[in-house]
């Protein structure tokens, strides 16, 4: 053990002469410290050379100071152990488990747990630096910073700075206050704000953000500046001005709240009178869930928008500018240990013009739907399960009226480890209450049909040789039965045909909703098997299926079906990833009748790092679609990434979605620049924008957000 760190307990005798020495240690108890009372803290000085009497001391060569759990190291200090006064006019530093700070000079009072730095800098454990004239800490935890720089930075690079006249970090109150203070990047001012105040913890705080500035051509220029507002610690708002420059002044606000039994979001967008539409336009969405106890739920989900033209000028993408309705509904749902209920208000807004009054759809003003379950009934898997639903439909124009259906059925269901069998045998009631019918239709007509639904899974696993995972077969076939009734005279309110996939082979209902209650004898058929993940990533989902019909179906929703097939589509659809960078997925829906695809698609990633990324894929369907979609990122060096996507369609030889940028990334900031064209409405027009965005690590972003386009077109875990 080096002589310095010798410790010397004789510290009483010692402090009466005057004395130089190699190696002194004084150790002094603290006995007015607020922070123990029990206890009193002990303050430990080091040096190699000490001079003084007995309550004040000079303090030569690698002088140490140890107190709180703070260290204090100088080549020169006076210390008064009475007065607690450790004063440094050299060089000085202080460490900590939470940084450390060097200055040129300090004065410490560890009596009354105070200190100021001149010309100091400071480095915290996050990586955050900076450097004050004057830093002054204080007993209540209140520290102010006159003549302050700050970053996320490295020293001697060229990055981003906060430079203030005076910062002021309040630690009881989690609150700092800044005066006079420029943003800075690369030594170019970027802001400057007179006064501002800011959380110095993860806890909010109100006050101004990051301005978002981007261009478009819809909008022009776009500046943003947001304003948020802590109201409580369960409820916050935040405000954004937004200047468009071909449009004006547009506000927008996004209110979110929580409490014990419910949370929402509610947001609105206004701007007064559109330079380029000449009207007012807004936009409306309140999202909220409630929870009352174990048994009840409840939901608002309401939106509206000003005019039809809304998202066509404000989205950002195909999928947002060619909606067509908007959801309007409140729900109230009752879960017990038998019983289910659920209850629906819904109404839309339809905002697509070449949608005719006939092609609405219909209010449900409301729809009460309930089920129940009894199970065991004298015998083990035996079931009675009662489904209903009573509905009232309601439309400007067409036929209206209520819809009451009963759905009674006695279940049966066994298992093993190997084979599981369900059995269903149910009736289907319905009655309807109709105006604005025909003269010669029946205002109130009924429906009664039964259904036999029997389904069989086997399953099998084995061991690969030389291989850790374990394969899964499951073969499984499904009978149905549904006769035929005539169905014509009822009404179609909310019936449609759904897509043919994996799930819908083993539907026995082959309509949504019970308007129609489509006529069938028929057998699915279906084989699925699993290769299950293991540590190296490798996992494989192969599914295949079919229904082949013993009779040809009646009931249809459109009366010019054509002719009759024996069997649907066939279905495949396949999911495999090798290892931990190549995935792929596959599907096929085959008309073995045409000897031609109806719908086909083939995806496939490669990721061998965080930093690289390729997808391929393509998608058809025929007659109507076929597309190419192809993305990446590629690391051109250690900082710089090239980026970009293209969606094309094939069949009209337009591009639907293009970008390309560049990604430039250091330990402090980042650039990301990207330009794009894309598909911008309904009727296939085009826009382009330019989106610039620069990111200052430990701080915020100036710009458009760049990234979040990244994330929501490119960077995919699967397809």
């Amino acid at each position: 053990m080096p002589k310095k760190f010798f410790l010397l307990s004789i510290y009483l005798i010692l402090a009466s002469f005057s004395y130089a020495n190699e190696c002194v240690i004084a150790e002094v108890q603290d006995s007015e410290s607020v922070a123990s009372e029990a206890k009193p803290e002990k303050i430990l000085v080091y040096a190699r050379e000490v001079d003084g009497t007995k309550n004040r001391f000079s303090l030569k060569k690698e002088v140490e100071l140890h107190y709180q759990g703070q260290t204090i190291h100088t080549d020169i200090a006076e210390y008064n152990s009475q007065t607690g006064k450790f004063t440094t006019p050299g060089q000085v530093s202080l460490s900590s488990e939470s940084g450390s700070i060097n200055g040129l000079t300090a004065d410490f009072d560890l009596k009354k747990r105070t200190a100021n730095f001149k010309n100091a800098e400071f480095e915290f454990k996050d990586g955050t630096r900076g450097a004050a004239k004057e830093l002054n800490l204080q007993e209540n935890g209140v520290q102010t910073l006159k003549g302050v720089s700050y970053s996320s930075c490295p020293k001697d690079h060229s990055g981003w700075q906060l430079i203030g006249e005076e910062i002021t970090l309040d630690q009881n109150k989690q609150r700092g206050t800044a005066r006079g203070v420029r943003l800075e990047f690369a030594d170019i001012p970027l802001m400057y704000l007179p006064y501002f105040t800011f959380p110095i913890n993860n806890q909010r705080k109100s006050g101004f953000l990051i301005p978002n500035i981007g261009n478009s051509g819809k909008s022009g220029l776009e500046i943003g500046i947001p304003y948020y507002w802590n109201i409580r610690p369960n409820m916050d708002m935040t405000s954004t001005t937004r200047l468009l420059g071909d449009r004006g002044i547009q506000l927008g606000n996004e209110f979110r709240y929580i409490n014990n039994f419910s949370n929402g979001i509610i947001e609105f967008d206004y701007l007064a009178s559109d330079s380029k539409r000449n009207i007012d336009r807004n936009k409306f969405t309140w999202n909220n869930d409630f929870r009352y106890g174990p048994n009840w739920d409840a939901a608002i989900n309401i939106q509206n928008v000003s005019d039809n033209n809304y998202f066509i000028d404000f989205g950002g993408d195909l999928s947002t500018t060619t909606i067509t309705n908007l959801n309007r509904e409140i729900s109230l749902d009752y879960y017990g240990k038998r019983w289910t209920v659920n209850s629906l208000i819904q109404d839309y807004q339809v905002i697509n013009p070449s949608i005719d009054n006939f092609q609405e759809p219909y209010q449900r003003l409301p729809q009460i739907s309930t089920h129940a379950k009894w199970q065991n009934l004298g015998l083990e898997g035996l079931s009675f399960i009662l489904d209903n639903e009573l509905v009232n439909f309601q439309r400007d124009i067409g036929v209206e009226g209520s819809r009451f259906h009963i759905y009674p059925q006695l279940q049966y269901e066994w298992s093993n480890s190997a084979v599981s069998l369900n059995g269903l045998v149910g009736m289907n009631l319905t009655q309807y209450n109709l105006q604005h019918t025909a003269q010669d239709l029946d205002a109130k007509p009924g429906r009664a049909l039964p259904i036999v639904n029997l389904d069989a899974r086997l399953h099998l696993e084995r061991e690969i040789a030389g291989s850790t995972l374990p394969q899964t077969l499951e073969p499984r076939v499904q009978y149905t039965y549904i006769p035929y009734r005539n169905q014509s005279a009822l009404p179609i309110f909310d019936t449609g045909l759904p897509d043919l996939n994996q799930n819908q082979l083993f539907n026995p209902r082959r309509f949504n909703g019970l308007d129609r209650i489509g006529d069938t004898h028929q057998v699915a058929l279906g084989l699925s098997s699993r290769l299950l993940e293991n540590p190296n990533g490798q996992s494989l989902r192969f599914d295949v299926g079919q229904v082949l019909f013993f009779k040809d179906r009646e009931v249809n929703l459109n009366p010019a079906t054509g002719p009759q097939k024996s069997s649907s589509l066939l279905i495949a659809e396949t999911y495999w990833r090798l290892n931990k960078k190549w995935a792929m997925r596959s599907g096929l829906s085959w008309d073995g009748f045409e000897d031609q695809h109806e719908k086909r698609n083939l995806a496939f990633s490669y990721s061998p790092d965080q930093r690289s990324m390729f997808s391929a894929g393509y998608r058809s369907v025929r007659d109507r679609v076929d597309q190419t979609d192809i993305a990446f990122r590629y690391p051109v060096n250690q900082r710089l990434n090239l980026v970009g996507r293209w969606n094309y369609d094939r069949l009209n030889k337009v591009t639907l979605d293009r970008y390309w940028g560049l990604e430039y990334d250091t330990c402090c900031w980042g650039l990301r620049a990207i330009s794009r064209r894309y598909i911008s409405d309904r009727d296939g027009n085009s826009d382009n924008a330019f989106l610039l965005q620069l990111e200052l690590k430990g701080l915020s972003s100036v710009g458009a957000r760049a990234d979040q386009l990244l994330r929501d077109n490119i960077f995919i875990d699967e397809f």
